[in-house]
């Protein structure tokens, strides 16, 4: 068995969905090549899994998904990597 969230949110063209979330104390939207839409800076406090990024800020684009995890740890996956998660996690 792999990775499981208890909840997750796609990231799409409204910030206000994501800025609600405990995780995220701040978010930046900023245009990124005209032709791929936007990047979001997202901040976060302390319930982010910080393996990778200790900078506390993270990079997400538009179609990423924003997961928690049953620690209560919080994670950025591509739309390619939580469909993974979410055909591991029927299977």
């Amino acid at each position: 068995m792999g990775m499981r969230f208890k909840q997750a949110v796609q990231i799409g063209d409204n910030v206000t969905d994501i800025i609600n979330l405990r995780c995220i104390s701040y978010v930046a939207k900023q245009p990124f090549f005209e032709a791929l839409g936007y990047k979001y800076h997202l901040y976060a406090g302390l319930m982010w899994d910080y393996k990778e990024d200790l900078s506390h800020k993270h990079i997400a684009f538009k179609g990423d998904w924003l997961c928690e995890d049953y620690d209560g740890l919080w994670h950025i996956l591509k739309d390619e990597e939580y469909q993974k998660v979410i055909k591991t996690d029927n299977e």
